[in-house]
């Protein structure tokens, strides 16, 4: 290539350099809306050079070569200048794929017309050189693309005028030499662009519009030194909000999303290209309260959970709605602050506070036991025990008290045994101790050891749990809790009826049910039994209870990961129905797997 540089082509090629500096200063400095504008003056210095060249060449082929390069900028620069109008109007919801391709199918078009032009001259029809100038120009007929794309490039140019026109009339006064520095650099080509398709041209073929973007370079270098233009760009939303730990969240009036940070995309897990524009049910559906209070246009805050792995993370939502002229609603910024750990450690106090609260009244409930139901019996017996001592008692009046003693002995053994397995259980000092066994050859036991009290009152008990019913549990809780419930039943028989122990098993559980033909239970007591009420009952001969039973029944029972209930009618009897896992062919053992230990 051959080059005769002349005063105009010199003048460009420095505007050219300049503009590719001022790009290169604001692609490295700036953030990333403005850095648009860096692309935008990138393209530009690519047509200025270019044309620049095209100025100082001589020969057709050389200038239609410098042409195609010079099209690269040119028809980007529409597209450019759109996405960073878009940008920095805070239009980023419209940047979605059909606009981008839209934006950029009819620039892209037009470089491939370009550089094809010599086989279809679609875009120029003819092209020549004019040497009847102080230097040789390029003499180009347009083509029927040419008018498409200058259509295209002038509106472009017009709707992003219109957007800061509309964003200027709105602006706050800090932001407003922004909007008029960039309105200014726009009119200033496109004036003269306008003139020379009108055929005003001082200067025959050549093209001014390059010349003014000397003038659009100065003036954004005026704003960048000394309004120290887009150093304030709403980088309150560009540079703050993205660093902030808590999550921002912009809605229009209408309640859709148009501005989510970084942060808020962690916290929904949802990025902003797919949320923008859709209401803030398509991201929260199921928080009504927080709905409610963006709804009623007023400042405010809720408590949100969202759930996350490994536990739900904990939000306070607060809500502050902006108003046009102070009546008008015009939308709402929501802030997402993480109180994970601050609700943590309020669920943990709370939770220690009903656990001591719990503890206290597991004390109180002993010593209460102690003082009134252990006193009692013990004292009695301590009272007959120093008047035989004293010799007051004869030997006859002392055997005559014999079958109290057995009867307050008995009633203390079995409280005192209750006590110790329920308070050792309360206070978190019970170990399991979870195996498979016969719950046959249990009932069996239990029934061995009420044989004489059924039947000195008369009482038939039966064993119906078939053999080989094997359960997995802790053995011991288990007995406990049968003893405790025959115990029970026996109490409230009278002469001539009837206990039976039975069992179902199914897959995962076996239903054992305890059923007995005596007076039932009122419907009050069965609420006290099932709600844990501490109380006792004087049965058919008067026999008097621990009031820990039950209690100690349906702690095991669930400890053992079953469930307890009753079914009773008044007069018809009671059953009592607890679950305990059927027991699998083969357990998990520490050390290795063992076969069902029917041998055990």
């Amino acid at each position: 290539m051959t080059f005769k540089l002349n005063a105009f082509s010199l003048a460009l090629l420095l505007a050219g350099l300049a503009t590719i500096y001022m790009s290169a200063l604001i692609l490295k400095r700036l953030g990333w809306t403005v850095r648009w504008f860096g692309i935008l003056m990138l393209a530009l210095a690519v047509w200025v050079l270019g044309y620049g060249a095209e100025l100082a060449s001589t020969t057709l082929e050389q200038m239609l070569f410098l042409i195609k390069v010079e099209y690269i900028g040119i028809a980007l620069i529409p597209v450019i200048w759109m996405i960073f109008i878009i940008k920095f109007t805070g239009k980023e919801k419209w940047l979605h794929n059909k606009l981008l391709y839209l934006l950029f199918t009819p620039p892209l078009f037009t470089i491939i017309l370009v550089w094809t032009n010599k086989w279809h001259h679609f875009h120029y029809t003819a092209t020549k050189v004019d040497n009847s100038g102080p230097f040789p120009l390029l003499d180009i007929t347009p083509g029927p693309w040419y008018y498409i794309f200058t259509g295209y490039f002038y509106m472009m140019l017009a709707w992003g005028i219109y957007l800061m026109l509309i964003r200027f009339r709105k602006a706050d006064p800090i932001y407003q030499k922004q909007y008029k520095t960039i309105l200014l650099s726009a009119l200033v080509p496109w004036g003269i662009n306008v003139m020379y398709l009108m055929d005003i041209r001082p200067l025959g073929h050549v093209d001014l519009t390059p010349y003014a973007f000397i003038i659009t370079g100065f003036i954004i270098s005026i704003g960048l030194l000394h309004f120290k233009l887009f150093d304030i760009i709403p980088i309150a939303r560009e540079k703050v909000i993205e660093v902030m730990e808590e999550g921002v969240l912009v809605l229009d009036a209408f309640k859709r999303i148009i501005y989510m940070n970084a942060e808020m995309e962690h916290i929904s897990a949802r990025q902003s290209a797919v949320i923008i524009g859709e209401k803030i049910q398509a991201l929260f559906p199921g928080h009504h309260p927080l709905q409610e209070l963006v709804a009623q246009h007023v400042n405010g805050a809720v408590e949100i959970t969202i759930p996350d792995e490994p536990e739900n993370r904990y939000y306070e939502v607060k809500i502050s709605p902006f108003f046009e002229k102070s009546v008008i609603y015009t939308g709402a910024i929501l802030l997402f602050q993480d109180i994970t750990d601050q609700k943590t450690a309020g669920l943990k106090l709370k939770q220690q506070a009903e656990e001591l609260l719990a503890l206290n009244q597991v004390k109180d409930k002993i010593f209460s036991v102690i003082s009134h139901d252990m006193r009692t019996p013990l004292g009695n017996l301590w009272e007959i025990l120093r008047l035989m001592d004293e010799e007051i008692l004869t030997e006859e009046e002392f055997k005559s008290f014999i079958p109290l003693l057995h009867t307050n002995i008995g009633y203390t053994y079995d409280l005192l045994e209750n006590l110790l397995h329920w308070s050792k259980s309360q206070l978190k000092g019970d170990i399991m101790r979870q195996t498979v066994f016969d719950l046959h050859t249990v009932a069996e036991k239990n029934n061995l050891f009420f044989e004489t009290k059924a039947h000195k009152k008369g009482i038939q008990l039966l064993n119906e749990i078939p053999e080989q019913t094997k359960v997995f549990a802790d053995a011991e809780m288990i007995h406990s809790s049968i003893r405790n419930l025959v115990t029970n039943a026996i109490k409230f028989c009278n002469n001539g009826d009837t206990i039976i122990l039975s069992a179902t098993t199914a897959p995962d559980f076996t239903t054992v049910c305890i059923q007995d033909t005596g007076v039932g239970i009122p419907p009050e007591n069965l609420d006290k039994l099932m709600n844990q009420a501490s109380f006792t009952t004087r049965g058919t001969e008067n026999e008097q209870g621990t009031g820990l039973g039950f209690i100690l029944c349906k702690d095991f029972i669930e400890k053992n990961g079953g469930r307890i209930w009753i079914e009773s009618e008044v007069g018809q009897g009671s059953r009592f129905y607890f679950t305990l896992r059927t027991a699998p062919t083969t357990i998990y053992l520490p050390g290795g797997i063992a076969n069902h230990p029917d041998n055990n």
